[in-house]
């Protein structure tokens, strides 16, 4: 029975997008839009140059050392793709805090 009960209830409290932003431009201002948008940008900023940086010297690295003529073999590009994306989300994901800390404090 109370499973009945929690599929009615469902979506009763949602709110869209824009009355979410409605909400919080009320409540707090035009400015609480974009709290946190420093930590997100030095996150991103920091994320895609290690991100990058690290795919081309892994890619030239792996092209390299079998040559030139064996330049961005078939496994040379995915396996850079791959170190890559565990280097930038190890450097970016678990020295800094989450943006949303400081967005949504206890």
């Amino acid at each position: 029975m109370s499973n009945d009960a929690d599929k009615s209830q469902r979506g009763k409290n949602r709110v869209s997008t824009i009355g979410a932003a409605r909400q919080i431009i009320q409540q707090h201002g035009v400015t609480k839009l974009w709290k946190g948008i420093n930590l997100h940008l030095a996150r991103d900023v920091i994320g895609g140059g290690v991100y990058f940086g690290v795919y081309e010297s892994c890619k030239q690295a792996l092209g390299s050392y079998y040559g030139d003529e064996m330049k961005n073999t078939p496994w040379a590009i995915p396996l850079a793709g791959a170190i890559c994306g565990i280097s930038s989300w190890v450097v970016v994901s678990l020295p800094l805090p989450s943006p949303l800390i400081f967005q949504y404090p206890a």
